[in-house]
């Protein structure tokens, strides 16, 4: 995908220069480093496998099947509707914060029965949510919710999308409780997608192997360093995606053409929060911990120098502080001139990360390849 021009011609010809020139002195300070060996880059995989990625897969599991649990509550005509639709709600959220956590592993188990599009079809250009959720409601047929009919239905309302919409779209829970189809398709979504992770946490499980012995016959990878960069890419092509579908793709071509629709998980009104949760990930998968205990660093962040690791955290924390400072939801911020602005730079601070962490990898010699969104 093109990004857009978020500027008059003559700001942006300013800003590409300030920006090329930046990263520039970036790109120059940044000193070459020891090469890596085969053993780090296993330890790191390891690392990365058992502490980030595993465990990201079984809080989405555990998170999903509440949600599931909550829907079946909300769906079973409850005492206290208004209690139960809350109740849903927030297993929501807690599912869709579990999912952010992870949302940058695109490959492996996840992309198994096109689960990463059912689990969170999105950017949803052509509205097929709405579309073939409406086709199925209107159906009013149960045996479309069978799992032998269910598995033929569109990707697009398989998974979190499509629950928001049921969850978020309606003024109470009475509403929803006099649709009782409406319900029963809730419950069936909520079960795929709980069934779904469950599944992934698992296979994950499996998977780990192709990372513990590279020279395996049946391996995925040729060595310890192919499967580093499969890991390393999900740490720096997901800030491309943040930018250029969660904040340069609403923002539109100027203040003024913005669409809050576009945002991401708008209806729940955590756009904001989204983003929040994908930069906090990204800075755990970078450091390899939770915390900033240098003990504890198992990440990308202990393979560099120094000046380096340092510039990337600045980066990480100028971001942070950034996105702290606007206010939700992000619906509202970006209708405002300040806020639109706030977005704007937030925009650009992404691209900066995106250049140092690009470079940083590439000085350990390892190359990234095709970016699977190249020509969007």
């Amino acid at each position: 995908m093109k990004t857009q021009c978020l500027f008059s011609q003559s700001s942006e010809s300013l800003l590409r220069s300030v920006w090329a020139g930046t990263l520039s002195l970036m790109l120059f300070a940044i000193p070459q480093v020891q090469a890596v060996t085969s053993d780090q880059w296993k330890q790191f995989n390891l690392n990365t496998v058992d502490h980030y990625v595993i465990p990201g897969y079984q809080a989405l599991s555990k998170e999903s099947e509440q949600l599931l649990q909550a829907s079946k509550a909300l769906c079973a005509k409850p005492d206290k509707p208004t209690e139960a639709l809350q109740n849903a709600r927030t297993a929501f959220h807690n599912t869709m914060d579990a999912w952010q956590r992870i949302q940058n592993i695109q490959f492996g188990p996840i992309q198994i029965l096109m689960r990463n599009h059912s689990m969170q079809f999105w950017p949803d250009k052509k509205n097929h949510v709405a579309k073939h959720l409406a086709q199925l409601i209107s159906s009013q047929d149960p045996q479309a919710l069978s799992d032998e009919e269910f598995h033929k239905a569109s990707v697009s309302i398989k998974g979190l999308p499509a629950i928001e919409r049921l969850l978020f779209d309606i003024e109470d829970a009475k509403a929803l409780l006099k649709r009782e189809f409406d319900c029963q398709v809730l419950v069936r979504i909520s079960a795929y997608t709980a069934q779904s992770a469950a599944d992934i946490a698992r296979e994950w499980q499996d998977m780990k192997q192709h990372y513990s012995n590279t020279q395996a016959e049946d391996s995925y990878f040729e060595d310890d360093i192919d499967a580093a960069t499969s890991l390393l890419k999900t740490l720096v092509e997901p800030l491309e995606v943040i930018r250029d579908l969660k904040l340069v793709r609403p923002l539109g071509s100027a203040y003024g053409q913005q669409k809050a629709s576009r945002l991401e998980s708008w209806r729940s009104e955590r756009s904001l929060r989204n983003i929040q949760i994908n930069i906090d990930s990204l800075y755990q998968l970078y450091t390899g911990s939770k915390s900033d205990d240098t003990a504890e660093k198992r990440g990308l962040s202990a393979l560099l120098d120094t000046q380096t690791d340092m510039a990337i955290k600045q980066q990480f924390s100028q971001i942070k502080q950034q996105l702290t400072a606007i206010p939700a939801p992000l619906a509202t911020a970006i209708e405002t001139e300040t806020g639109y602005k706030s977005l704007v730079t937030l925009a650009e601070s992404l691209k900066a990360l995106h250049g140092l962490l690009e470079n940083a990898v590439a000085k350990l010699d390892v190359h990234l390849g095709f970016n699977s969104r190249d020509g969007d």
